[in-house]
Formats: structure tokens, sequence, C-alpha cells
């Protein structure tokens, strides 16, 4: 009996000592698990769904972490969706799945009222509808990454719309690794976007075969560090059309400072270089034109000063003969570079000046191919000519006549070999009562001597110049402008 009792009361306390151990390792075990739970860097929950549809979930449990990393004090019993409203609704599904299988999942979300992002590793816990969540603020990551999708967007958007070239090689290899879509345009081949052929050789088979050697010294110069600006010429494949182009090429650098790419910008410059050509060859035209006409200004006023008896005298013979300068300078100013005043026009214009146009076509007749072009060089003394004869039609002729009539014809004759078309000009007044042989001449004479002689010495001109029964006839051949109406002659003349 006493043996029962003494084995009775040890095993109890046995029972009691081991029960006593066991709890204090479990208080052991908790406070390490609560010192781990609240000094962790990750934020950590425990979740419990709540019935009901949307599917939703309550905090059990939130360590110091997680009130860190989301701003939230004192989330325990509350729901995600009362927390944030516009909590996704695929990572409460997400939730779900984990309960349900119990197969962990790592879910990328975004807290709209927070603006932070979280990466999240749902795991199942030991008690049903419950699941751990552990919570890594990636944040700064996303916004990173955002960042540099933006980036690349805009880049994209920019390099889509210039029409300059953007272009990357790999240093090492040469190989194109982008190239915006106006390398497509510009060398008429498809960049190594559109499946090109990005080998260094097969650009360099459209440079100009005199400017290859030079490109490719630059490359190596761009290689080894420098920033080279330069201009050359392709065949673009498309059309065989040659193209200039304008490249700015520098060396992009890798974190560990070493070249590691060769980039640069290209631009099509053909428009630009022909522009500054054409605006070279009308400034010499200009020029041309501007010594021209002083040196025929000094003449006309030289000519007309030996001819005037007063100062009035010369006024009244020079402005007329001015007005005729000026009426051609004119014309002339409107002319593109390398197109040329035409006979016709140059004609109608003196007659229009002398009223012509204005109820004298009855007296006027024409005859004659519209499109023949006059050499720029010849149109100031030829119009001075053209005037001389209009002037005394108007004054003494066949204007002036009450039967008076003027004909006037020309015709191009094309000689054989290379040398220049020439002109063949008729003039012949009818109708007309001329003076006697023992009369006064009439004017000055300068307009004969302009036609005998001053056309002859500075056109090579061919003229003859009669004083008929009825009226003057007088004839002007001279070498003009090959082409048609305007065009065909783009050099100095």
């Amino acid at each position: 009996m006493e043996i029962t009792l003494v084995e009775e009361v040890a095993e109890r306390t046995w029972a009691a000592v081991e029960r006593a151990h066991a709890e204090a390792a479990l208080r052991e075990s908790e406070a390490k698990y609560r010192t781990l739970f609240e000094k962790m860097q990750e934020g950590f929950s425990v979740l419990e769904r709540v019935a009901g549809e949307p599917v939703d979930y309550r905090f059990l449990a939130a360590n110091p972490a997680y009130e860190r990393h989301t701003g939230l004090s004192n989330p325990v019993g509350r729901t995600i969706r009362e927390i944030t409203p516009t909590a996704e609704d695929s990572a409460l599904e997400s939730y779900r799945s984990v309960e349900e299988t119990g197969v962990s999942q790592i879910i990328v979300t975004h807290v709209p009222e927070l603006d932070i992002w979280f990466e999240v590793e749902a795991s199942s816990a030991e008690q049903p509808g419950q699941i751990a969540v552990l919570f890594r603020n990636i944040t700064e990551r996303k916004r990173a990454e955002i960042a540099l999708r933006d980036s690349e967007e805009r880049f994209r958007q920019f390099s889509d719309a210039s029409t300059n070239i953007l272009w990357i090689r790999n240093a090492a290899t040469m190989r194109m690794e982008f190239a915006s879509p106006a390398f497509d345009t510009i060398y008429g081949v498809p960049g190594p976007a559109k499946g090109g052929d990005d080998r260094l050789r097969s650009w360099v088979r459209l440079i100009a075969p005199e400017d290859r050697k030079r490109v490719l010294a630059n490359f190596r110069r761009i290689r080894a560090g420098e920033r080279v600006e330069q201009e050359f010429q392709v065949r673009r494949a498309s059309d065989g059309a040659l193209r200039w182009i304008q490249d700015t090429g520098f060396p992009l650098q890798n974190t560990a400072g070493k070249v590691s790419w060769v980039a640069g910008l290209g631009a099509d410059i053909t428009d630009a270089r022909e522009a500054a050509d054409r605006q070279g060859v009308l400034v010499a035209e200009l020029q041309h034109r501007t010594r021209n006409l002083i040196a025929v200004v000094r003449s006309l006023a030289d000519r007309t000063l030996r001819d005037a008896a007063s100062v009035e005298d010369f006024g009244t013979r020079f402005r007329p003969r001015l007005s005729a300068l000026s009426r051609v300078q004119g014309l002339l100013s409107h002319l593109a570079v390398g197109e040329r005043i035409t006979f016709k026009e140059l004609l109608w214009s003196e007659l229009a000046a002398h009223g012509a146009a204005d109820g004298m076509g009855h007296k006027v007749t024409l005859d004659g191919p519209a499109d023949v072009p006059l050499r720029s060089a010849t149109v100031q003394t030829f119009a001075l000519a053209i005037h001389e004869l209009a002037t005394n039609a108007a004054k003494y002729g066949a204007f002036d006549a009450a039967d008076g009539h003027l004909f006037v014809s020309w015709r191009v004759e094309l000689p054989a070999g290379s040398d220049p078309p020439w002109l063949h000009v008729e003039w012949r007044e009818t109708g007309v009562s001329m003076p006697g042989v023992d009369a006064a001449p009439r004017g000055g004479g300068y307009g004969r001597e302009l036609i005998e002689r001053a056309l002859p010495y500075q056109l090579k001109a061919q003229t003859t110049y009669e004083m008929g029964a009825d009226g003057v006839r007088c004839t002007i051949a001279l070498p003009i402008a090959a082409g048609g109406t305007r065009g065909g002659v783009s050099s100095r003349e």
C-alpha cells in the first residue's frame, strides 16, 4: 500500500516536472519566435479568409516590419479590403488558391492608396482557412523598372519620329544592335529590327568607294574613345540614288569605363548641300548680272550724255532707257536658278510699255515660237535694242502713223555639231510716211548705232538696219541658250 502510494506520487511528480520542462521549452520557443517575428526585416502576417464574396482576408497577426513597410498601424482584426479598398482581386484570388491547394505562390502586387509595390510570398498555415504571408517592399525596384520602361518608350517614340538615324554598334563585333526606322529610309535597306544584315561590311558596301577608307579609319578612332564628325556619300540600295550623309559618332562606355559600344546620329543632308550649291550659283549669277548691269548703265549714260543738248535733254533721253533696263531686271528677278527669259517675254514687255497692250493690238503682228530662251548675259543689251526700235516706232513709225503696222517674226536655227542655236528676228514696219532724203534725221541715232555696232561687238550678233520706203526694217541674229523655255542652262553666261 505504501509502495503503491509512493509510486503514484513519484509518477505525478515526474509528470509535473516533464510538463514544467515542456512549458518552459514552449515559452522559450515562443519567445524566440516572437523575437524573430518582431525583429525580421520582411513584413509578415497571418491572414484568415472571411466568409462571403468577393474573397477577403482578415489580419490575425502582423509584425512591426509590416507596419513599417505599409505605414499601416494595428491592422489586426481588419480585412484587406477595409484597409485598401482598391486591392487587386487577382492577388486575393491567389491567396485563396494557396489556402485551398497548399501550394505556395509569389505574387507581385500594388497598393494604390500607398503607391507601394510588394513581392508577396503566400504559404498555407496549419489552421484551415489561414495563410502566412511574407511581404517584401520592392517599390524602389518597381519604380526603377517603370522609369526604365518609360525611358525606353520615350526613346522608341523619339527614334521612330526622328528623320535622322540613331544607331548603336557593338564595339567588339561591330554588329548593329540598334538602328532607328530612318535607317531603312535613308539607306534603302532594312535595319536589324526588320531582319536586315547587321554586319559592318554590309553597310560599308553602300558607301561610295572613295569614302570607305576614311569612314573605316574614323570608326577605329571612335572605338578608341574619340568623337568624330564626318560627311560621306552612300548609294541608296532602294533606288541607286547618291545621298550625302552627315554622321556624328561617339563611344559609349560600360560601368567599368570601357568602350563597349559605338553609337551615332546620321542625317541625310543631300537636299541641304544641293540648296547650298544652288545658293552659291544664285549669288554668283547675281554678282555677274550686277556687274553687267553697271557696265550697261555706265555705257548707256555715257552715250546718252554725248547726244544730249542739255541736262534736261539728257534726262528726257536717259529715263526711258533706264526704265527699259528696269523692266528687264524685273523679268530676271522672277527667275529661279537656271531659268531664262524667253524672247517673246522680252519683246512683249517692251511693246506693252509703248502701248501695244492698250488698244494697239491691231497694229502689231507677232509670229514665232513662244519658248525661245535667251542667255542672261544678252538680255540687257538686247532689251535696249528692242526698246530703241519700239521707241522709234512710237514716236515716228508704225505706232504713230494712222495706217502703220508692225510685223515681228522670229525663228530658231539649229546648226550642225555642237554650235549653239541662233535666234533670227525680223522687225518690219509698214504704212509709215518716211522723210525725204534731205530731211533732218529723226532721233539721236543711238538706237541704230546700238543695233549695228554694239550688238555685233557685245553679243556676236549679225544685224541689218534699213530705212525702207514705208518704214524701218531691222534684222538681228544672235546665238542663244540651248534647251526649252527657261530651262536647261544652269551656268553663268
